[in-house]
């Protein structure tokens, strides 16, 4: 039982401390952004501007991607420029929908690059689209993000203006907030991510990531980390920390918004979350150690394995529950409690300065929703994280998106949820029956938590009917 204890207070430690750490972030975002060099307009000739090339890696997304195809031949660029649409598609629909809406275009302009095989996934497709360009500089698009047509420009001037900066990161902006409940909690998540997270790290000097996406980058940067590397399922927070253990740094513009597609609905987010999870671990099973041992300031060291451990927090709570079902009178203790109500108030109100920061309809009711949806997916991330941890490769589970995401069945994941809500059950009739009513509380807190996030799974099937702003 005290070895038991000890675990569960450590685990509750590393909890308080990843609450600390986005107090940090939201205070670093809100008091002391960090000042940047004002982007300058570039003064060469067109004959002098870098040629751009433009990358959309496609798999088995044929209607959104023939409608970013449109949206990105729009780009304004006074150099050269080409598109590339990267398809691994084993779909024939896929591949006739992308051939359909290259036809109108200069062959010299959109260049269609289709592989044998998907080795290497979404990084491997990069790397054979860098090797088939020349370009200076690589723009990235997901299939369903819709930039403005001088994004790259705005981007490229941000860019160019400091020293030592690889690429620049922009904003996601959300094209279905408002189709149903888990869109419009979601995309106060993923607002908070960038407001929050990134606008911190950026303020704080950190390490920055590449969000995958709705970025711009030069290629000295990519080829300095040694290029794109398919051994994780999260490649782009992979570049983002080997460019910066050679030397490199990112910006983020927060008014750089690109509109985008939220997962409509729950199974489809579980499915992108955990992708993203275990990629994250193991990234910092790959390079926690290199960047321990690496010159960088103690600072960046701190913040970039508070950010590599992020996902840990899963597994850190199922070992809580765990702990408190099967050893009678384990307490949550001091630790415990400051984490419960750490977690319980820094992500509320950190969300709640950001929404009234951008001056956005605020609603009290929209702010549990993210703590809620987090008790829903803490078994599935658990899991996934776990499997960071080891050396088994995963397939890169590509986010469905449009019709296909809407078709997605909101219970796909119903015996893990089954099993977790059993289990908390069960718990807490423990923690009853022994009269400790820390752990009463604490597992109380996550079963009704748990049975709250129900609704959202009772989702829309139908495409968005309105867009918005971001």
């Amino acid at each position: 039982m005290i070895v038991v204890g000890a675990i569960c207070t450590v685990c509750g430690a590393f909890l308080l401390m990843q609450s600390l750490h986005l107090v940090v972030l939201f205070a670093a975002a809100i008091l002391s952004p960090r000042k940047r060099d004002t982007p300058t307009k570039w003064e060469g000739t067109t004959e002098s501007f870098p040629d751009l090339c433009i990358q959309l890696p496609v798999f088995n997304e044929g209607v959104e991607a023939a409608g970013a195809i449109g949206c990105l031949q729009r780009q304004v660029w006074p150099g050269r420029v080409q598109l590339q649409i990267l398809d691994d598609s084993t779909d024939l629909e896929s591949k006739i929908a992308v051939d359909k809406a290259c036809a109108g275009f200069d062959p010299g302009s959109v260049k269609v690059l289709r592989r044998p095989h998907r080795k290497g996934f979404k990084a491997g497709a990069l790397r054979e689209g860098m090797l088939q360009s020349d370009a200076e500089l690589f723009a990235l698009f997901d299939a369903d993000f819709r930039p403005e047509d001088d994004f790259c420009l705005r981007a490229w001037e941000a860019l160019q203006a400091t020293t030592g900066i690889g690429f620049v990161q922009g904003r996601w902006g959300h094209r279905n907030r408002h189709e149903n409940r888990l869109t419009r909690s979601l995309a106060v998540g993923i607002d908070a991510h960038f407001s929050i997270e990134q606008a911190g790290r950026f303020a704080l000097g950190g390490i920055l990531n590449f969000n995958g996406t709705a970025g711009l980058w030069k290629r000295e940067a990519i080829e300095a980390a040694g290029g794109w590397e398919g051994d994780t399922l999260t490649e782009d927070l992979d570049l983002s920390y080997r460019s910066a253990l050679a030397g490199w740094s990112g910006i983020y513009l927060d008014e750089l918004v690109v509109a985008a597609e939220i997962p409509p609905t729950i199974a489809v987010w579980i499915r992108q979350q955990r992708r993203w999870a275990q990629g994250s671990i193991q990234c910092l099973r790959k390079l926690g150690p290199r960047l321990l041992v690496s010159p960088k300031p103690l600072h960046q060291k701190v913040l970039g394995l508070f950010h590599l451990t992020h996902y840990l927090i899963h597994p850190a709570m199922v070992v809580l529950v765990m702990g408190i079902s099967f050893v009678p009178k384990v307490s949550l203790g001091l630790v415990g409690w400051a984490s419960l109500v750490f977690t319980l108030l820094s992500v509320p109100l950190s969300h709640a300065w950001m929404l009234r920061a951008r001056k956005e309809p605020f609603r009290w009711t929209q702010l549990p929703g993210q703590t809620l949806l987090g008790m829903a997916a803490t078994p599935h991330l658990a899991w996934a994280a776990v499997q960071g941890m080891g050396r088994s490769k995963s397939e890169f589970a590509v986010t469905p998106k449009g019709s296909r995401a809407r078709s997605k069945s909101p219970s796909g994941f119903a015996w893990v949820d089954l099993a977790w809500a059993t289990l908390l059950l069960c718990a807490w009739i423990v923690a009853y029956l022994e009269s400790n009513f820390a752990a009463e509380f604490f597992l109380g807190w996550i079963l009704v938590a748990w049975l709250g996030a129900w609704p959202f799974r009772a989702v829309s099937p139908y495409p968005p009917t309105r867009s918005t702003a971001p």
